[in-house]
């Protein structure tokens, strides 16, 4: 139903797929207030389809919004300097658990859920190419299987047990 980020106008631009792509809406503007943003980079739905997601890399914040009218819910951030260029962002279907891939501090942040922001974990020790590591991680998909959640960068796969 949504799928489309405009940084150069900081707006998201909602699409309905179910009339073949037509265009609905533009949600926010240009700003740092809630319902703006700052070089909106990653989408995600919550699992039942309520909540929009937006990482917003200028912002240092991951916007929640209404997914039916895409009003400014809340948003998360974490203690000051958590968030330094979130980019992706996805929503662990059995656990509500919110993951953030940050392209600053090469590391991905586990938030509690979309209502509550405490940092419960991280993923990646820092800049590099080590098991532990991540380089400018950019897309973030979360693959919820029997295991454990997967995330997925690029054309690698690292996985953590949260």
């Amino acid at each position: 139903m949504f799928d489309y980020l405009d940084c150069v106008d900081c707006c998201v631009e909602i699409f309905c797929w179910q009339l073949q792509g037509v265009w609905d809406r533009s949600v926010g503007s240009r700003g740092a207030q809630p319902s703006q943003f700052n070089c909106p980079r990653g989408l995600a739905l919550t699992p039942d389809d309520a909540f929009l997601l937006v990482a917003d890399a200028g912002n240092r914040r991951v916007a929640v919004l209404r997914a039916t009218d895409g009003a400014w819910v809340r948003q998360l951030t974490g203690p000051p300097g958590t968030l330094q260029h979130p980019v992706g962002v996805s929503v662990v279907p059995s656990t509500g658990q919110v993951l953030v891939s940050d392209f600053g501090r090469h590391q991905v942040i586990q938030f509690r859920s979309i209502e509550d922001d405490t940092v419960v974990g991280t993923l990646g020790t820092g800049r590099g190419s080590g098991p532990t590591q991540f380089q400018y991680p950019n897309g973030l998909a979360v693959l919820d299987g029997p295991c454990c959640p997967a995330v997925r960068f690029f054309s690698m796969l690292k996985a953590k047990l949260f």
